[in-house]
């Protein structure tokens, strides 16, 4: 009796022992898959990241060629633009970057162009030998501040005058005074050939004239 007993005893530790064995080895080959499969998804998301990546190098020149070419167009928009003002031929450009002012010179003084912007006042054409005016108002309008600032500009500061045919000349200010409106000498023509610009524009109140006097450096 007891030794049935210890057979049938044994006999079902031996089928404990098989299933413990097979679940173990169900879960090994569960766990393999598992990580096959994860890291298949890994690689598999790595090829899609990478072809991704090279469409858009791909894209690249061709985006940043467009956008060239686009700005190309607005600034040959912008440059026809700036012409004309109104009815005023424009003749130039001033740039002074002390007081970060940029605008265009139109081509003579009136009431109405004072109106619009800086404007020629007397002397030659911009660039050319001589002592070329330019004038305008003290305040800013819409479209530029014009020479608000103007009054910030000293002795050794410099600015550029542009003419039509992009060509750039640096002026170098050595002289800086008020005068009474009716004092036009500041206009005088120098006969040395040398290229000089004389800025004027209002103080404070109109009482006075400021003249900004400037030689090509």
């Amino acid at each position: 009796m007891a030794k049935r007993y210890s057979k049938e005893k044994n006999k079902k530790i031996k089928i404990v022992i098989g299933i413990c064995f097979i679940s173990i080895s169900i879960c090994i080959i569960a766990l393999y898959i598992w990580k096959y499969y994860n890291i298949k998804k890994t690689i598999d998301y790595n090829t899609e990241v990478e072809i991704v990546s090279e469409n858009i190098v791909d894209e690249n020149p061709t985006i940043i060629e467009e956008n060239i070419e686009n700005e190309q167009i607005e600034n040959e928009k912008k440059q026809e633009e700036i012409k004309k003002i109104g009815q005023y031929n424009v003749i130039g450009k001033i740039i002074i970057d002390k007081i970060e002012l940029e605008d265009v010179i139109l081509e003579k003084t009136t009431d109405t162009s004072l109106n619009l912007g800086l404007t020629k006042f007397w002397g030659p054409g911009i660039n050319k030998p001589g002592n070329v005016s330019i004038t305008g108002h003290n305040y800013k309008i819409e479209r530029s501040k014009l020479f608000s600032e103007l009054d910030k500009l000293q002795k050794g500061d410099t600015f550029e005058l542009e003419d039509m045919n992009k060509n750039l000349i640096i002026y170098k200010i050595y002289n800086k005074y008020t005068v009474d409106p009716e004092d036009t000498s500041c206009i005088d023509q120098n006969n040395d050939g040398r290229r000089e610009v004389t800025l004027i524009t209002c103080t404070k109140g109109a009482q006075k004239r400021i003249i900004i006097k400037a030689r090509e450096n």
